[in-house]
């Protein structure tokens, strides 16, 4: 696996006024081509405008468009920008996992990597097949209230099953609980970190998967985090 950090802004930003709720076609389309999603300052819930139940049978390929060195990946890097206040908890919905093995895999650890002492993991759920949606963004809460997400689990000991060699695009959604504990400033979750276990292996990944947030929530525009390739090698 290699982990790239890169100083600049990337060269394409798709830029988006909401947070963002997406099918996983949409989705694999927009990390092709690398973009950032960097919605304004002040995301706010807004009711989606696609559904992915029309998608939940289309199978992903181990290509491109995954990223993970073990059977267990996850999309190409990306992220968002928030500003919220001292004591505003969220859940942050913008990853899946997908098993492209062919046993089952037992999730043991889902660890975000911070920077900055500003935010604070309260836990992280999986949602399953059954959600309506694929990815959120900064969903009020946690545990989330938003309607469509179906039934949830903790992520520690979470077995996804296998299913072939080609799982479903839809995949399973982690679900991050983060506290905002800053009162002013900035602070990022730069990657995410998980422990599975595989065929008795115990395998042990890490992601980039950005999240910028800043302190209070009005102010000037909060900058992102950029970050590199993560081609999961």
């Amino acid at each position: 696996m290699t982990l790239t950090r890169l100083t600049d802004r990337p060269s394409r930003t798709c830029m988006a006024r909401r947070p963002i709720r997406l099918s996983i076609p949409f989705l694999a389309t927009a990390l092709a081509v690398g973009c950032t999603f960097t919605p304004a300052r002040h995301a706010r819930s807004s009711e989606p405008t696609q559904s992915s139940q029309e998608h939940e049978i289309r199978r992903a390929e181990p290509d491109q468009r995954y990223i993970g060195r073990g059977p267990l990946k996850s999309s190409k890097p990306t992220g968002y920008i928030l500003r919220r206040n001292p004591g505003v908890t969220f859940t942050d919905g913008w990853n899946h996992f997908l098993n492209f093995g062919d046993e089952p895999i037992t999730i043991l650890k889902v660890e975000p990597v911070f920077t900055g002492i500003g935010l604070h993991h309260l836990g992280t759920l999986i949602a399953g097949h059954k959600r309506r949606w694929a990815l959120q963004q900064a969903l009020k809460g946690y545990p989330p209230v938003t309607a469509g997400l179906g039934p949830l689990a903790p992520a520690e000991n979470f077995v996804i099953p296998a299913e072939g060699g080609r799982p479903l695009k839809k995949g399973w959604q982690l679900l991050m609980g983060i506290h905002v504990v800053q009162n002013t400033g900035r602070s990022t979750r730069t990657h995410i970190k998980v422990t599975y276990r595989y065929k008795g292996h115990v395998i042990s990944d890490e992601w980039i998967n950005t999240i910028a947030v800043c302190t209070p929530e009005k102010g000037p525009e909060c900058q992102g985090e950029y970050a590199g390739t993560n081609d999961g090698e």
